[in-house]
């Protein structure tokens, strides 16, 4: 549901705009920027709370700053957010508690910022987009089998709200 959800948003958000039709290699390229981040949340989001995903106009794809190939992503971003993951490169972490999983420890704060160029190749764009909720589609999964013996998917309703706020789905764009 979050996948076919975000693919949807991502469509009606972008609107691939036909600018350059005369010329073939912009004809598919994103012609506008994506919505700058919200203040507010930026407030909250301190720098070893968030991982920078970005996309330059040659879809060249880095994550904070290092050259990363799209196969490596997913890896890079669920290192990144796995709440077993410790170090002053993780995001900082703090116990809560959580109906029905009790006190544990979390990262709420954790985030990952996604970034491109204009002229990022739509599908591309998508294409990275979709990994991104893989990986925390792919940490729910896990966390969920750890917990109740089954994936997310086929968890309750409660469960599933304990493990969307261990892991709550914080993709945000930035300018």
């Amino acid at each position: 549901m979050i996948r076919k959800t975000s693919i949807i948003l991502s469509i009606l958000a972008f609107n691939a705009v036909a600018c350059g039709q005369n010329n073939p290699k912009k004809q598919f390229a994103l012609q506008r920027q994506l919505p700058v981040i919200d203040e507010q949340r930026q407030k909250v989001i301190e720098k070893c709370n968030v991982i920078s995903v970005y996309i330059d106009n040659s879809n060249q794809l880095f994550v904070n700053d290092s050259l990363t190939d799209i196969n490596n992503l997913r890896f890079k971003i669920k290192n990144f957010l796995d709440i077993r993951s410790e170090g002053l490169e993780y995001p900082e972490k703090h116990f809560e508690d959580i109906p029905g999983l009790g006190i544990i420890k979390v990262n709420k704060n954790a985030s990952v910022v996604l970034k491109n160029e204009r002229g990022t190749l739509y599908r591309f764009y998508v294409q990275v987009q979709n990994e991104l909720l893989q990986t925390f589609q792919e940490l729910r999964d896990e966390f969920s089998v750890e917990r109740f013996g089954k994936k997310f998917d086929n968890c309750s309703e409660e469960e599933q709200t304990a493990v969307m706020n261990v892991y709550p789905l914080a993709i945000s764009n930035a300018e």
